[in-house]
């Protein structure tokens, strides 16, 4: 029976347009076909190096395209991506690789110095488990590039069920520390494939963090369906320069938080920018204010708008569709495709229409748990609903409504 694999979604597009362009960084393009072979060199060189299917493997880098070849490469061997927030320091880095059970790291020149001061300190990544890109790293490890040159370029194959964990996103909640949830193949197949807001003929641009889940939704969405995907840097937001990527790049799909709508609409001379390709807008993170929409949709004219509600554990819950924009006030919609919800008391009794409860929601697209943390799994689930804590109520057309994050 076929299995719901990520490696496969890489497969069947890298067939199916070898020669467009899969990702665009700064100046830097790379076609499907292209990024497939080095996606391959990658995995086989983690295989040949020694590492084994079902190994954790960590990374720490700035948004690259080299993120998604990592993140690629480890489905295809089989193994289980650990991305690290690189705003991190230390001991934070050090806490989530050795929670993470990494086996290597693998990371960006820029964090030489942070990783220097911590080396001894990896719990399961010995000397010779660093592999290091964009630039020299500790003297010993191992160079990006000759790893992949070295490597064979043949698809390594490699057996697995699609209930294999892709990778572990650690969430930073208010309290305590990051938790890890663990988001199978099979979970993350279907969460790419069922919500309707990309097509082949889309330029995707990515602004959030590639360790943020956001981004490797969108990221695998776009290679999901066959896109361009424009990677946005990580050295903070700059919204005239993301206006003139819009423009340069052609862009037709972006998701932003709304802090990033509002200083788009604040650049004083956004109006000279071509905006026009722009068919579909996502916010996500926090509602709208009805002004905000109305500035929004006035400024890019061609683009419809979706307001999205989710989690690293849930995935998409619920989006609010343009059709719906205006028929509500601060909503985030009605269930995503495949996801049912509950609104629950703090007795667990379904609450009615109109009452403020925790929000419950069960989907194939949801997490496996969390990694190494009974205690965490217990408080999230109810049954096979998950919560992550935020209260919300529901009205009687069945618009669900977030009251407290």
């Amino acid at each position: 029976m076929p299995k719901l694999l990520i490696g496969d979604t890489l497969r069947a597009t890298a067939i199916k347009f070898p020669d467009k362009t899969a990702f665009v960084f700064r100046d830097r393009r790379i076609t499907y076909a292209a990024f497939d072979e080095r996606v391959n060199r990658l995995a086989n060189g983690f295989l040949a190096k020694g590492y084994k299917p079902g190994d954790h493997i960590a990374i720490l880098a700035f948004n690259c395209i080299e993120y998604y070849e990592i993140l690629y490469a480890l489905a295809k061997a089989g193994m289980t991506a650990v991305p690290v927030n690189f705003r991190f320091v230390g001991p934070e880095i050090s806490y989530i690789v050795n929670h993470g059970d990494a086996r290597a790291l693998i990371y960006e020149a820029n964090f030489r110095e942070a990783i220097s001061g911590i080396r001894g300190e990896f719990e399961k990544v010995g000397a010779d488990d660093f592999i290091v890109f964009g630039g020299e790293g500790d003297p010993g490890d191992a160079d990006y590039e000759k790893f992949l040159a070295a490597s064979n370029p043949a698809d390594p194959e490699i057996d697995m069920d699609e209930t294999t964990i892709w990778y572990i996103g650690y969430t930073s909640g208010t309290t305590g520390r990051p938790k890890g949830a663990m988001r199978s193949h099979r979970s993350s197949v279907l969460l790419a494939s069922n919500v309707d807001l990309c097509c082949e003929n889309d330029t995707v641009l990515l602004i959030m963090p590639i360790f943020h889940s956001n981004s490797i939704w969108f990221g695998s969405m776009g290679v999901y369906y066959g896109c361009t995907t424009v990677i946005y840097h990580s050295g903070g937001f700059n919204p005239r320069e993301i206006l003139e990527i819009m423009e340069r790049e052609k862009v037709t799909f972006s998701s932003l938080v709304p802090t990033m709508y509002t200083m788009i609409l604040q650049v004083p001379d956004k109006d000279k920018f071509d905006t026009t390709s722009i068919r579909r807008l996502l916010v996500s993170s926090a509602p709208l204010m009805t002004k905000t929409k109305e500035q929004i949709l006035a400024f890019f004219k061609n683009s419809e708008l979706f307001e999205g509600y989710g989690a690293t554990e849930t995935g998409i819950v619920t989006i609010l569709r343009p059709e719906d924009q205006y028929s509500t006030v601060r909503s985030c919609g009605k269930p995503a495709p495949f996801v049912r919800i509950k609104i629950l008391d703090h007795e667990g009794r379904e609450c009615s229409p109109g009452e403020v409860g925790e929000l419950y929601s069960i989907s194939p697209s949801m997490f496996d748990g969390y990694y190494k943390q009974p205690e965490a799994n217990a408080k999230a689930f109810r049954g096979q609903y998950a919560a992550v804590g935020d209260m919300a109520s529901v009205d009687k057309e069945g618009f669900y409504y977030i009251v407290d994050r």
